[in-house]
């Protein structure tokens, strides 16, 4: 739905395994997931919480920067909120289609908490003004 949405931010979440997929027509990309995760985990491994396996943070990574055309080394995308629980955000550079693609990740478990709610939230919003049109 590139044609309908600039931008997307799935938040601690990911795609069953192997299902990571993307668009390679411009769609600018936001996840945000956290390392302490046990309900969705970013590692590709089971969860303890009913054993559903995801596609790993590096999986989904992987198949946006491939789509979009995307360096597949990461670079730092500072923020202002950089180190506050471990936030800490990078960039897949250089995308043939001109979009943003970044992961973003905290040190906390499932949901938004107090902590994480402000920076997921403002760096989202300021990803989202400046997505591609």
């Amino acid at each position: 739905m590139a044609d309908v949405f600039a931008a997307v931010s799935p938040h601690h979440g990911f795609s069953a395994n192997g299902y990571a997929r993307a668009p390679k027509t411009p769609m600018d990309f936001f996840q945000v997931w956290s390392t302490e995760d046990q309900v969705v985990p970013g590692n590709g491994r089971p969860t303890p919480v009913d054993g559903m396996i995801y596609d790993s943070v590096a999986e989904t990574m992987k198949a946006w920067a491939e789509a979009q055309g995307c360096s597949r080394r990461p670079i730092p995308f500072p923020t202002s909120y950089d180190g506050r629980r471990g936030w800490a955000v990078v960039q897949y550079p250089n995308c043939a289609t001109g979009a943003t693609v970044v992961s973003a990740s905290w040190d906390g478990p499932h949901f938004w908490g107090a902590v994480a709610t402000k920076s997921e939230t403002a760096t989202m919003l300021d990803f989202f003004e400046n997505a591609t049109p």
